[in-house]
């Protein structure tokens, strides 16, 4: 399968690099809602999950009604961002007609049960 990222496989610069990761970072939630906050400098990127239909005991406690939940931030400059989205082009462009087809494919499951 091709690389959408366009990242040597083999690349001397790449193989001496290390990535320490914390463990309880590596936790792959959905988001429901992506929502930013920019300013000249940086774009900051909050990841909100919906919560399904009840909040917390906290927020029950409290009275107060909490529909969903940060689940990330997350700090880029602009520069960063740009190669991000180019990033996402790559893939969005490699994966769409799998997507497309997937999409399809649940549609017509859908339509038949109804």
């Amino acid at each position: 399968m091709e690389n959408p990222a366009n990242t040597p496989k083999s690349s001397p610069q790449l193989e001496s690099r290390l990535i320490a990761t914390e463990p309880s970072a590596l936790q792959i939630q959905f988001a429901d809602l992506v929502q930013a906050n920019v300013n000249p400098e940086r774009v900051v990127l909050t990841f909100i999950q919906n919560l399904p239909g009840n909040a917390p005991p906290e927020a029950i406690n409290t009275g107060n009604v909490i529909d969903g939940r940060v689940i990330a931030q997350i700090a880029v400059s602009w520069p960063h961002l740009v190669r991000i989205r180019d990033l996402l082009t790559r893939i969005i462009e490699h994966y769409r007609q799998e997507v497309i087809r997937s999409v399809n494919s649940a549609l017509g499951e859908a339509e038949e049960s109804e």
